[in-house]
Formats: C-alpha cells, sequence, structure tokens
C-alpha cells in the first residue's frame, strides 16, 4: 500500500510540475517513469481487478507525455 501511495504521489507531484511551470525537470523523469512502470506492473498482477487496462492505458498515455515533456 505504501509504495502505491508513493508512485501516485510521484506521478501527480511530476505532473503538476508540467503544468505549473510547462516542463518536467529532466532528473525527475526517471523516478517518474519507474513510478509509472510500477503501477502497470501492479495493474497486471492484480488480476481480479476489472479496471486494469483502462487504468494502464491512462499510465501508458503519461509515458507518451513524459517522454516529449
Amino acid at each position: 500500500q505504501y509504495i502505491f501511495t508513493l508512485d501516485i504521489s510521484v506521478i501527480a507531484t511530476g505532473f503538476a510540475q508540467l503544468v505549473d511551470e510547462g516542463v518536467i525537470e529532466s532528473k525527475n523523469k526517471p523516478i517518474i517513469q519507474l513510478a509509472i512502470d510500477r503501477q502497470i506492473a501492479w495493474s497486471q498482477l492484480k488480476e481480479d481487478w476489472e479496471h486494469a487496462e483502462h487504468y494502464i492505458s491512462y499510465l501508458n498515455v503519461l509515458k507518451k507525455v513524459l517522454d516529449k515533456a
């Protein structure tokens, strides 16, 4: 539960910087990428979660935006 919350916080903070400042600092991108990747892995492991496919698709959009930010 702690890692899940940490990942969500890292992702939200990183993209808040993009909205607020128009850029995500390059030094922050690897940790944001790690958080997104962990969330994808977590979603794939939750076999009984009916929303996993949608959640993963949203995370993949965030990955694309992170690459271009």
